[in-house]
């Protein structure tokens, strides 16, 4: 940790600790991200993650119109799975090809602390089709603008390199699930 910074992390067995964890890597995240300790646990950010699109598919439950239940955790299964993929991806990327320090415990904070945007994502569903697309097209690059900032803070990079490293996360991806036929992407 950064000497002068504060590192606020997620406290699974205290859920309110979501908030200062999400309004923290949304509003400040070159100092939130800056901030991570080199030693952490991984577990936090895996739950922190899962919270993220629990709370979107429980509110769309309670919606007219719904699927039901096996289907939300089909869907929150989904989510989580992608986004786990993607940022272990991310991870090894980084570690790689920029040869970055960070751990995979600090990898993952980014990711999941970044993707703290669409526990909002509920709220398309309330929008028109067109005004929804644009909506999850502006979370997507949040998130994105999030992990880059955060592999620059957390993982050391310049900003060239960090986009390299997103850049290659995406197309590894892509070819991977293009050629798996998977629907995680």
């Amino acid at each position: 940790m950064k000497p002068g910074l504060d590192f606020v992390d997620f406290n699974w067995h205290r859920p309110q600790s979501f908030f200062p964890v999400a309004l923290a890597a949304l509003c400040n995240p070159r100092k939130y991200f800056a901030s991570f300790p080199r030693v952490l646990i991984i577990f936090p950010p895996l739950v922190f993650l899962l919270l993220t699109h629990l709370v979107p598919v429980a509110v769309s439950l309670f919606l007219p119109g719904n699927q039901g239940a096996k289907a939300g955790l089909i869907l929150i299964l989904t989510f989580f799975s992608g986004h786990l993929i993607t940022a272990l991806t991310l991870y090894a990327v980084a570690r790689i090809i920029a040869k970055s320090p960070w751990t995979l415990a600090a990898a993952l904070r980014v990711y999941a602390y970044a993707g703290a945007v669409w526990i909002t994502a509920f709220l398309a569903i309330f929008l028109p089709e067109k005004a929804a697309a644009v909506y999850l097209g502006l979370a997507f690059c949040i998130h994105a603008y999030l992990v880059l900032v955060g592999l620059q803070s957390a993982g050391d990079m310049s900003m060239p390199i960090a986009a390299a490293c997103m850049i290659i996360t995406a197309l590894v991806l892509g070819i991977v699930f293009t050629f798996s036929g998977s629907v995680f992407v």
